[in-house]
């Protein structure tokens, strides 16, 4: 173990939150690894888009086989799966586990690269919500409410 990691850990003992409550350190494991997962999958979404812009998608290439057909679909599933993550963390991570699942059967296995090793972490942190059924660990920006009614009058 490096020295700056043990320092680290050292600082984050003495000065870090005190995680005696273990319901207290439970949420702030949970937003953190949230957060994480957002920023992560942020970032992956970027990295799509600079690839599809600087190569130039055409949209008859990306159907010219069936392997290629299957493989955009599943790829098209992960990335839909990380933009309703945001919304919807469950069904998000469903559809980037299922995505992946999907692409290394058509592709006979993936490798774990810097597209889709961060892609399962996220759709991973994604499913623990599914399993958990509790609240969702970044609840999305609540409405304005309404505080009056308005009706139109006959």
């Amino acid at each position: 173990m490096a020295w700056r990691s043990v320092w680290f850990i050292v600082a984050v003992g003495l000065f870090g939150p005190d995680f005696t409550d273990s319901a207290q350190s439970a949420a702030v494991v949970r937003k953190v690894t949230c957060w994480t997962a957002r920023v992560v999958g942020t970032a992956i979404l970027a990295l799509i888009a600079a690839i599809a812009i600087g190569e130039g998608v055409h949209p008859a290439r990306l159907f010219e086989t069936l392997p290629v057909a299957l493989l955009t679909v599943a790829m098209l599933t992960m990335v839909v799966g990380l933009v309703v993550a945001w919304k919807w963390e469950r069904i998000g991570g469903v559809l980037i586990l299922g995505g992946l699942a999907f692409f290394a059967v058509v592709n006979h296995g993936v490798r774990l690269n810097l597209v889709f090793g961060p892609m399962l972490a996220v759709g991973l942190r994604r499913g623990i919500e599914w399993a958990d059924f509790s609240a969702s660990c970044c609840p999305p920006v609540a409405s304005p409410s309404k505080s009056r009614q308005y009706s139109v009058a006959s």
